[in-house]
């Protein structure tokens, strides 16, 4: 079993740093937990923390049952995939077999284990080429690999997507969706960019200044962010937060139409060939939608909003998030 269990984890750099603030998280055995946040809200500090390779200030850190506190790295069954660090120069053939060789062993289930990891990322037909000679994506899809073939209990990737392109980042994405599906392993991957935060599938865990604000499946992040924050960051349509008869609102584009029926007149703040842009509510930040018909700048367009989203403050949230003790079960 490889469920992981973590309450009230805090980390302390020193008295004016605060790395984690009483993090509170479950992770099934055989789960994908996707950390996200902007750089600087805890997910690679907390990564750290459950690789060993951080101590821990205050709280527990249980993985398949075991307390995970005072335990070497070494003596845990977990290995950590930090962006752009290969294990070993030479071969990808070498590279995936560098942890099982430092734990071993050899012969026909290295092999064995090495050939079907590569098959699961794509990578069966480059076992001999060089890594430096790869493209930055195939360079992921080998820390992927040797992830999957090592078979730790738990996987930890840190920023598996960081600073590839688009096209690239959407392959790995489903390079490391069907690696965890195959293996059987329990993921957890922090990833900075809320738009990619959708691609693993499992559980979605925000996190902002050292806490868990919000956890839960795309489903229920989207429908019911709760805050402007989570609105905002998540997913590739975020919404746009206005105020409207005192109340937080939130819609994505997704959500609206434009159309002579509309129950809405929006000002246009940018129109082109093919689009509009325009403002929900006055001074609120503007959505943009595909559009033939015509718009002018500065003049309006009527817009049917098919839902509201109704959110909290960012003020009430935090006091409702520390008065729970940031219990998040996923």
């Amino acid at each position: 079993m490889a469920d992981i269990r973590i309450k009230d984890l805090t980390k302390e750099y020193d008295l004016h740093t605060m790395g984690l603030d009483g993090v509170t998280l479950t992770v099934p055995d055989g789960g994908m937990l996707v950390l996200a946040g902007a750089p600087g809200a805890g997910k690679s500090t907390l990564l750290r923390c459950m690789g060993g390779l951080l101590d821990i200030t205050s709280g527990e850190l249980d993985i398949g049952g075991r307390r995970m506190n005072d335990l070497p790295p070494r003596e845990r069954d977990v290995c950590l995939m930090t962006e752009g660090v290969m294990a070993c120069g030479g071969s990808v053939y070498d590279n995936i077999s560098y942890g099982l060789r430092l734990r071993g062993m050899r012969g026909a289930e290295t092999d064995a284990r090495v050939r079907e990891a590569a098959e699961i990322v794509g990578l069966s037909d480059k076992l001999r080429e060089k890594v430096r000679r790869l493209s930055e994506a195939d360079r992921r899809r080998v820390s992927v690999a040797r992830g999957v073939a090592r078979r730790a209990s738990v996987f930890l990737l840190d920023e598996p997507l960081f600073a590839l392109s688009e096209e690239d980042a959407l392959a790995v994405a489903a390079d490391i969706r069907r690696a965890h599906e195959a293996s059987g392993l329990t993921f957890v991957v922090a990833i900075g960019t809320g738009e990619h935060a959708f691609l693993f599938g499992g559980t979605v865990a925000v996190m902002r200044e050292g806490r868990v604000v919000r956890a839960g499946g795309e489903r229920e992040l989207t429908e019911d962010p709760r805050t402007p924050f989570v609105a905002t960051f998540l997913g590739p349509d975020p919404a746009v937060v206005f105020e409207e008869n005192g109340e937080l609102r939130g819609v994505r584009a997704s959500m609206a139409e434009i159309t002579p029926t509309g129950d809405r007149e929006c000002e246009v703040t940018d129109a082109g060939e093919g689009h509009v842009s325009f403002r929900p509510a006055p001074g609120a930040p503007a959505l943009t939608l595909p559009f033939k018909g015509g718009a002018t700048v500065g003049g309006t367009v009527r817009v049917r909003f098919s839902a509201l989203l109704s959110l909290r403050s960012e003020e009430r949230e935090n006091a409702l998030s520390k008065n729970s003790k940031n219990d998040s079960n996923v």
